[in-house]
């Protein structure tokens, strides 16, 4: 029986989301906690015009802006959501030092679907 080795936050890894990661490869179990920092993309609302099929229910217009609470470049790998990832993306600031989980069909999941762990990081896509 092949036992799964477990790698509690390894350095020069951040995760900044507000989950712990778990990525499981080769028989290695890597679980980044949260680091307190949290990168998000700021957006701004604005009011729009109601819908008459729903009368009573405010309706708004979203923008997105930019990335906030990325570090610059300092040799760590920061780890993001894949909304940060693809906003980083849309930005063309090329950062190879931001990954995201790959929370498509190769992560494992528990009987109702739930994320346990992913297998793969996605690296951006600047075409």
């Amino acid at each position: 029986m092949n036992e799964t080795k477990v790698v509690k936050n390894p350095s020069g890894v951040v995760n900044l989301t507000p989950h712990t990661v778990k990525i499981v490869s080769d028989g290695v179990e890597y679980v980044i906690e949260p680091s307190g920092m949290v990168a998000r993309v700021s957006a701004v609302y604005n009011e729009a015009a109601p819908a008459r099929q729903l009368p009573n229910v405010t309706f708004v217009t979203r923008e997105f802006g930019e990335v906030e609470g990325l570090p610059e470049p300092d040799g760590n790998m920061y780890i993001v959501s894949g909304f940060v990832l693809a906003a980083v993306e849309a930005s063309g600031d090329v950062r190879m030092d931001v990954v995201a989980p790959d929370t498509g069909p190769t992560a494992i999941r528990d009987d109702k679907n739930r994320i346990l762990a992913v297998t793969r990081l996605i690296y951006p896509n600047f075409g």
